[in-house]
């Protein structure tokens, strides 16, 4: 997993470009900033020449090593969401 900074995050049609680009597996935006999941390893020098070209500025790249949480959500399949109102509901 690879969190991208963006100085203009707002462009339209950012977040389906990235979708779109070979080899992403997954994308999710947390605000100027997007978290995005490869299969296999992320092809930097194409990917960034990908975003640069659709007039996106990347000001940081971050690796994200996935939780304990993020591994048991792939292997059984269950929608995080619902996992997580679950857990919210068994506190209270």
């Amino acid at each position: 997993m690879v969190e991208l900074g963006m100085e203009n995050p707002n462009l339209p049609d950012l977040l389906d470009s990235i979708k779109a680009f070979d080899g992403v597996d997954t994308v999710s935006r947390r605000q100027d900033r997007f978290v995005i999941g490869f299969k296999g390893g992320p092809p930097w020098g194409a990917f960034l020449q990908y975003l640069q070209e659709r007039g996106a500025l990347v000001t940081s790249v971050n690796t994200l090593q996935p939780t304990l949480e993020d591994a048991f959500v792939k292997i059984t399949g269950l929608d995080r969401e619902m996992m997580m109102m679950e857990k919210e509901g068994k506190k209270g």
